[in-house]
């Protein structure tokens, strides 16, 4: 048994001594590799579809300016001013 297979048994007991209902894990699409080895660890790539979305530099924009808004303790200048910007 190599390595990744021998971790794989680890977290299979570590995950039903903590009474896991299932185990879950996320591969690239691109993987066919890792895919095949995950089958053969009793995975099934066919059962769940994953969907990802990143965030945008829109939002992270958005999220910076409400904590700007946030941290300037409600002083309406500066409230002002960063929407302006």
């Amino acid at each position: 048994m190599g390595i990744g297979s021998t971790l794989f048994k680890e977290i299979e007991a570590f995950c039903f001594n903590s009474n896991c209902s299932k185990i879950m894990l996320l591969s690239s699409a691109e993987r066919s590799d890792s895919h095949t080895f995950f089958e053969k660890q009793g995975f099934k790539g066919s059962v769940k579809r994953g969907f990802v979305k990143y965030r945008t530099a829109s939002l992270v924009q958005v999220k910076m300016l409400t904590s700007a808004l946030n941290d300037a303790a409600g002083s309406s200048w500066t409230r002002n001013k960063l929407l302006a910007v």
